[in-house]
């Protein structure tokens, strides 16, 4: 295809990128997730039974992106925690928006120079 044109003859589809077997540098990677699949997806409100995005350069900045934006709320808005209690389920989305905090403040202080871990010695 020309140049800036993406072509369907390179499409990957895997449920991880672990299985992905090209490099992900220079490659357009989309997530759709589902909330609930024990029922069909409606094509007229599709968007309501199906979260999906874009992940861009930049791992932790897009980790606080998904979430922050798909993660959280789908914990917020989840009314069936299974054996979890109550106490259990709130502690649970306390300490992802703690996380959050965390990569918030991580994004905010560092330069793209600098590493998120650092490799055990």
């Amino acid at each position: 295809p020309p140049q800036g044109t993406l072509s369907t003859r390179d499409l990957f589809i895997t449920s991880s990128l672990a299985n992905l077997k090209v490099s992900v540098e220079n490659t357009l990677i989309l997530y759709f997730l589902r909330l609930n699949t024990a029922k069909e997806v409606d094509p007229v409100r599709m968007e309501r039974d199906i979260f999906c995005g874009e992940l861009k350069q930049g791992a932790a900045e897009n980790l606080t992106l998904l979430l922050s934006h798909v993660f959280l709320p789908v914990l917020r808005a989840q009314k069936d925690w299974g054996q979890c209690s109550e106490e259990q389920a709130s502690q649970c989305v306390h300490n992802l928006e703690k996380y959050l905090g965390v990569l918030s403040e991580y994004g905010a202080s560092t330069s793209a120079t600098q590493q998120l871990l650092k490799k055990p010695e």
